[in-house]
């Protein structure tokens, strides 16, 4: 759906893509188009880790993500990027330092996106990404109150009860955030048990990933694809290649880490730069109704809606970081910012979501189109009716798409 999103943002001057993931928009953005300014951001630190580090290191990126797949080595870098002490200070390094990067992480990273099946890739808590691994939340706060805020508390990792170690307290720690000071990072005594029959949340994540053993279309996805590279020679030479090509593409984009309204909450970073189009692909509400009550309560009409904890943790933790870890108060505050923003005649902007979540905007003279998701994991499951929700809203600014003049048109 690229194509159609550039066919209504045009040739903007400023371009803002704040959840990036693959920054997929960004890169099938039209060769002809002189825009000057470009920034994406996002705040999973091994996305931004991975954009920072192909743009200074490609050939560093290519050479960590250049694997054969294999399933112990799946499982072990999982464990590697989610608890080691070294994953854990580069989470610290990417929270306080806006230049770092890690091409062996990057290189890993996106080998195992390729790999693995499924959600629960290097997503979550660290400290539920392994079901049986011993150990203690790190206090690296300037304070405790920050550390031992009410944020999401650590799941259980002994059993279904507190388990042993810390988790036998009287009192359950809570995490202050999932990457910033006072992370807790759980340092694994012995290999985790790949079994996962708990049902916590977390739990279990290392028996859900199987790798990507190929399909019809290639010997496999991403950086495991290009059939033709026979040699290791040539798939280096091809992987290399491919990520030099990206740094290039990149060389002038902007690359920021953090919350998404960070990049576009200001007319500095917006309008004020020139015509400026935005690119919204946030999760997508777990509730409709519940997130249109948030949507109320921040336009001042009403209280927020009740603690839901099934809507805290998002699904999949897929989206672990925002600030309140609540998806449906998240989305309620794109489609706010939206609403206000949306009749500026100097903002272009695209938002995506299924059907239902965003009509509000129709009412506010923004138009909606319907296009279907081809490809990815969801194919492999045949009675996935999500890929015929999607939609993509646009503002009033954007570009109206050409109709043809009927007869009776003509006629008149």
């Amino acid at each position: 759906m690229a194509d159609l999103v550039w066919s209504r943002l045009g040739d903007v001057s400023n371009y803002i893509e704040p959840f990036a993931g693959s920054v997929a928009v960004l890169l099938r953005r039209p060769a002809d188009h002189t825009g000057k300014v470009e920034t994406i951001s996002d705040t999973n630190h091994f996305v931004t880790n991975f954009w920072r580090a192909v743009l200074h290191d490609p050939a560093g990126v290519a050479k960590h993500a250049d694997w054969p797949v294999s399933e112990a080595d799946l499982h072990a870098r999982h464990r590697w990027l989610m608890q080691s002490h070294t994953s854990a200070d580069f989470r610290e390094r990417m929270t306080h330092d806006p230049l770092a990067y890690d091409a062996r992480i990057a290189g890993w990273w996106v080998w195992g996106q390729c790999c693995w099946i499924g959600g629960g890739w290097c997503s979550g808590n660290p400290l539920a990404a392994s079901p049986d691994c011993q150990g203690r939340p790190s206090f690296k706060s300037e304070g405790v109150n920050h550390t031992l805020s009410n944020r999401r508390p650590i799941t259980v990792l002994g059993n279904s009860s507190y388990g042993p170690g810390v988790h036998g307290q009287a009192k359950r720690f809570r995490l202050a955030s999932f990457n910033g000071p006072g992370t807790g990072v759980c340092m694994p005594s012995q290999l985790p048990d790949l079994a996962g029959d708990s049902g916590a949340v977390g739990r279990g994540v290392l028996s859900c990933g199987r790798p990507q053993l190929g399909d019809v279309f290639d010997i496999g996805r991403g950086v495991l694809g290009n059939k033709h590279a026979g040699t290791c020679e040539q798939r280096r030479a091809w992987l290399t290649d491919w990520m030099h090509r990206l740094s290039d593409r990149l060389r002038l984009v902007r690359t920021c880490y953090g919350d998404w309204s960070r990049v576009c909450g200001s007319r500095t970073t917006t309008t004020r730069i020139g015509l400026t189009g935005v690119f919204l692909d946030p999760p997508y509400a777990k509730s409709i109704d519940r997130m249109h009550a948030w949507l109320k309560h921040l336009q001042g009409e009403g209280d927020p809606p009740s603690d839901d904890k099934g809507n805290q943790q998002r699904h999949g933790d897929l989206y672990a970081n925002d600030k309140s870890q609540d998806v449906d108060h998240l989305v309620a505050r794109v489609l706010h910012w939206c609403i206000e923003q949306g009749q500026d005649k100097q903002m272009r902007i695209a938002l995506c979501g299924y059907a239902g979540e965003h009509d509000i905007l129709e009412q506010h003279g923004w138009t909606v189109e319907a296009w279907k998701a081809h490809g990815g994991y969801a194919n492999r499951n045949a009675e996935n009716t999500n890929k015929d929700r999607e939609r993509i809203w646009f503002s009033p600014a954007c570009i109206q798409p050409e109709t043809e003049i009927t007869l009776f048109e003509m006629a008149g």
